[in-house]
């Protein structure tokens, strides 16, 4: 029998890579590291890259990484990543909080991508998986109206882009 967690390491790191190369991305940084398998791929199109973990498995290490908690990283983080991505912590109130410390750092034009955001199994809303992390897109398109989000199927866990409306770039040349 397929175990229905076959892909549940789909690479979603290929996406993010091309995201971060089209974009020009300067500045990439990545909340929640486990063993770096993704930050590697960013590496390889983006000089630039910061990782935060409160525990340190990488088996990957070319970049400058802190080990701490998303919320003591941003009490002294002070530059504007061009895209950020959330995947520490998988509880909802943690997305949130990781999520608002986000989007007041992002630079214009920036994009927040959030891993864990459409789990397709009910077990994977399970603490360890996605847990309850998927609330994070609703509650986004309650509280931002202005904000543009989109959450794509992608592995068996979801992706979720967010970018600022005003920051498109019709805008300013019109």
């Amino acid at each position: 029998m397929k175990n229905k967690f076959a892909f549940l390491n789909t690479s979603y790191h290929s996406l993010i890579a091309k995201i971060v190369e089209i974009t020009g991305c300067e500045l990439y940084l990545e909340l929640g590291i486990e063993r770096g398998h993704n930050i590697r791929e960013i590496t390889k199109v983006c000089d630039e890259c910061i990782g935060v973990d409160v525990k340190d498995i990488r088996e990957f290490k070319d970049f400058e990484f802190h080990l701490k908690t998303t919320d003591d990283f941003f009490k002294t983080f002070n530059r504007t990543p061009n895209i950020i991505f959330i995947d520490a912590d998988h509880r909802f109130g943690q997305v949130r909080k990781d999520f608002v410390n986000s989007l007041n750092c992002l630079s214009e034009h920036g994009i927040i991508l959030l891993h864990d955001t459409d789990p397709c199994y009910e077990e994977l809303t399970e603490e360890g998986f996605c847990g309850d992390s998927f609330k994070i897109h609703d509650w986004i398109k309650q509280e931002y109206s202005e904000l543009n989000i989109v959450t794509l199927p992608i592995g068996v866990m979801g992706l979720t882009i967010v970018n600022r409306e005003k920051d498109r770039r019709v805008l300013k040349v019109l």
